[in-house]
């Protein structure tokens, strides 16, 4: 009966530490799988910014371009209404 137990219980501590191990081996894939996690959201967090300065970016340009679209009607507006005053001179 002692050598059942004592076989038991080196069966049950073998059990445990196996246990142990698998559960420190689970804990070290789970903080690598974590630290990866940061990695790639930290990565996209750059990528964002960079892609939002370039959308800051562009939005000035276009501005810039409807400015300058603005102007050019307007000279071409004044253009059109010299040339119907000469003509209306002319006439």
């Amino acid at each position: 009966l002692e050598d059942l137990r004592a076989i038991l219980k080196d069966n049950s501590l073998a059990n445990n530490q196996n246990l142990l191990s698998t559960i420190d081996s689970d804990a070290k894939k789970s903080n690598q799988r974590i630290h990866d996690l940061h990695n790639d959201i930290n990565m996209k967090t750059r990528r964002l910014k960079e892609l939002d300065l370039l959308l800051n970016q562009e939005k000035e340009r276009c501005k810039e371009v409807e400015t300058k679209l603005k102007i050019v009607l307007e000279l071409r507006e004044r253009d059109t209404h010299l040339h119907i005053r000469q003509f209306g001179q002319i006439d």
